[in-house]
């Protein structure tokens, strides 16, 4: 279900990244509100430190 919404978002908005169309969804500033917290997690479900 998640990549059938980014399918259909992105073929909505092909030049925009999800921050831009999600602050036309919103308003400014909630839309940079949800852009950063869906860098942080994105960041966090990335980035991980393995041992050597």
């Amino acid at each position: 279900m998640t990549v059938y919404i980014a399918y259909k978002l992105h073929k909505l908005y092909p030049k925009q990244t999800v921050i831009q169309f999600s602050e036309q969804f919103i308003g400014r500033f909630a839309g940079k509100i949800l852009g950063f917290l869906y860098l942080f997690f994105y960041i966090q479900g990335t980035g991980h430190i393995t041992k050597a």
